[in-house]
């Protein structure tokens, strides 16, 4: 399919901004709209939803990448996504609708199903998310087809992008708090807030993973046999202390809080590991994953 000449364009000279450059900005983007949306919170609220919308974006990635066969640099653009955040805050106020989006508890297979179809359109209180789903589902299209210029491809990554993303982070399918709306629930030693947090830090972690597996394989690879051992040595030291960390300081852990620890374990080890070979681009993902952990300590 023909695509219009300043579309093409556009779209390269946004390409030309470095990945982790575009991935702030959204970071940026994301941080004001969760400020506008919840005014004051605990640091661990506002890095859960930003962890949130992360796993959003890295969803987004994936599909791009391998079913269009994009390369890293032609993913800079996706951080525009950030701007249909604000759709539903503004969408509230032109409706004279009180903010209350909330994760959607399922209760059957035919209500999920119809949330999903409709993108929630006639929801009972996240309506205003409707027309942020819908231009994120025709705009995902149309870059998809700028990006690729393949009609067919284009409407499956889409497609994927959105109702990946909806069905496994707009509902409430796990919950700590027993009286929270919630599918199941599970139990943790940790408080609600750092469990959930922690839960969607290390969904991003393998999105992430997902999403940039060849480049990891590459580097750890490109490394002798000792520089190997040494990484693995530092992510099983590093994880055994968070281990004897959580054990010290709560007196009945649970098996999910030791899996929850694991991720930020290995994030703070590849960092270091990526600072002492100064690999700057590898070290940029998981040292924002240390960043979001360390915040949670506030």
């Amino acid at each position: 399919m023909k695509i219009p000449e300043f579309a093409k364009r556009a779209s390269a000279e946004i390409n030309r901004i470095p990945l982790w450059a575009a991935f702030l900005f959204y970071q940026i983007l994301i941080l004001i709209r969760i400020a506008v949306e919840m005014g004051e919170a605990v640091p661990a609220i506002f890095v859960m939803q930003l962890a949130w919308f992360d796993c959003v974006l890295m969803f987004f990635v994936i599909n791009f990448k391998y079913l269009l066969k994009l390369k890293n640099k032609d993913l800079p653009v996706l951080a525009l996504g950030g701007f249909l955040t604000y759709i539903p805050m503004v969408y509230s106020v032109a409706m004279d609708h009180k903010w209350r989006l909330n994760f959607i508890e399922p209760v059957s297979f035919n209500q999920v199903v119809s949330d999903m179809l409709t993108l929630l359109a006639v929801h009972e209180y996240n309506w205003p998310m409707f027309p942020e789903l819908l231009l994120l589902l025709i705009g995902s299209f149309v870059m998809a087809l700028i990006l690729s210029g393949r009609i067919v491809r284009s409407l499956l990554a889409a497609f994927l992008s959105v109702y990946m993303s909806f069905f496994c982070l707009g509902f409430s399918w796990m919950a700590v708090n027993p009286e929270h709306p919630s599918f199941s629930h599970w139990r943790s030693a940790l408080s609600d807030s750092t469990a959930y947090t922690l839960v969607y830090i290390s969904f991003f972690a393998i999105l992430a993973l997902m999403a940039f597996w060849r480049e990891v394989i590459a580097f750890i690879k490109q490394n002798d046999t000792k520089s190997r051992a040494l990484l693995f040595s530092l992510c099983a030291v590093s994880t055994i202390f968070m281990w004897i960390f959580l054990f010290v300081i709560k007196k009945d852990p649970f098996v999910i809080d030791y899996i929850l620890l694991f991720i930020p374990a290995v994030s703070f080890s590849l960092t270091f590991f990526c600072a002492v070979k100064k690999n700057w681009k590898m070290m940029f993902l998981p040292f924002w994953i240390v960043i979001q952990h360390i915040l949670l300590l506030f």
